[in-house]
């Protein structure tokens, strides 16, 4: 389906393996549903590459606007992290964080499977991805990386300034396709996620108790 709202978030990572398990219960848990806590976030997705040797992890943020990120309750969030947030930040490794504008955003309902491209120009007509059968939405935005991140170890101006992902309900047909979606948008490389957990704000009224791990 068409992302909400009129920006998004877009995070690639890895973490350090003797915490993967950690990080995805805390990820679950507590960083994403506090994320969506914050008036102007959406919704928020976790997807994982399990075979991938970099970048491992993507996060999906649907934004009200990109002036969400500025918001007192989302930088109050960044500047005043929870102990085990705290704890966590030293184990992320391999970064990226794209705030973008969105510009293109097609389909209906959510597919199981994420393909997410990084460019450094917008394509034309992306909309001709449709005629891959498995794909179920596409997403294209431009980001402004200009401002600094804790996690971030320098604003990342040179790199591609605009991110695709197209969703798609067979990963085996999406991976078959990736040179002709490669081939239509001018890219050069592309990676391949499953979704794992999705949480909207509404849902934030069902989520358990906040679950402290032991020891901290």
């Amino acid at each position: 389906m068409s992302l909400k709202g009129t920006a998004f978030l877009a995070l690639w990572n890895d973490i350090e393996p003797a915490r993967d398990g950690e990080y995805n219960l805390w990820h679950t848990r507590e960083h994403v549903p506090e994320r969506v806590g914050v008036p102007g976030i959406l919704s928020g997705r976790r997807y994982v590459a399990r075979d991938a040797t970099i970048h491992r992890y993507f996060t999906l943020y649907e934004l009200d606007s990109l002036a969400v990120l500025q918001s007192e309750p989302y930088k109050a969030l960044v500047a005043g992290p929870t102990p085990w947030s705290l704890s966590m930040r030293p184990s992320f490794k391999n970064f990226l964080r794209y705030p973008c504008t969105t510009k293109v955003s097609l389909g209906h309902g959510m597919g199981g499977v994420l393909a997410t491209f990084r460019l450094s120009a917008a394509p034309s007509r992306i909309e001709r991805l449709f005629d891959i059968e498995t794909v179920t939405g596409l997403h294209l935005g431009e980001a402004d990386l200009s401002e600094p991140f804790p996690l971030q170890t320098a604003p990342i101006e040179r790199g591609p300034r605009h991110v695709l992902m197209v969703e798609a309900n067979d990963r085996g047909k999406l991976e078959t396709a990736v040179p002709t979606i490669l081939s239509a948008i001018s890219s050069a490389e592309a990676q391949i996620y499953d979704l794992v957990f999705a949480i909207i704000r509404d849902d934030l009224g069902d989520m358990p108790a906040p679950f402290t791990p032991p020891n901290r």
